[in-house]
């Protein structure tokens, strides 16, 4: 039973034989236009050359793709973007001043920021002053839970010594 492809042949990749030290490094050669070098017949060659073509510089994009959004606030918020200038083939950043009502103005919270942390530092610090009163409520009614569930889990009642048996033990351990 053999393998078909519809297509025709079964598709391979044969890699290249690649060996660095027996490559060999062939130059095009340039091609000459016979044409532009002999003028028509019946005309003189021209004597002068023509002049070098200049190089044209690459395009430059104004803003570049990573550049910040106009609009946008300097690091320190005392100026603003205003837009982007292309200058001598460089893109460069225009800024404007922020009068300074208007850097007062960002600076300051607006009413429900200001409320809301408030609201924050409040429950804060009452929780931070009532831990102590908390601990004490808390601490005896846990442990009592804790004794009635082992109680439950091991169905035995914890054995607690009198007063009077623990003042006896207390008595024997001072002599």
């Amino acid at each position: 039973m053999g393998i078909s492809c519809p297509e025709g042949e079964m598709p391979s990749y044969v890699p290249l034989d690649w060996n660095p030290r027996k490559l060999q490094i062939i130059e095009p050669t340039p091609v000459q236009n016979n044409e532009q070098e002999q003028p028509p017949a019946g005309q003189k060659a021209d004597p002068k050359p023509p002049p070098p073509k200049e190089k044209q510089q690459p395009e430059v994009k104004c803003p570049p793709a990573d550049a910040a959004e106009v609009g946008t606030l300097s690091p320190n918020g005392r100026k603003i973007l205003e837009s982007y200038q292309l200058v001598d083939g460089v893109c460069k950043e225009v800024y404007r001043n922020v009068p300074v009502t208007e850097q007062l103005i960002k600076a300051v919270p607006s009413p429900y920021e200001a409320a809301q942390t408030a609201g924050i530092a409040v429950v804060a610090t009452t929780a931070a002053l009532s831990t102590p009163f908390l601990v004490r409520i808390i601490k005896p009614v846990v442990k009592k839970l804790l004794t009635k569930a082992k109680e439950i889990v091991t169905r035995k009642k914890e054995a607690r010594p009198s007063t009077f048996l623990r003042k006896q033990a207390q008595r024997k351990a001072r002599k």
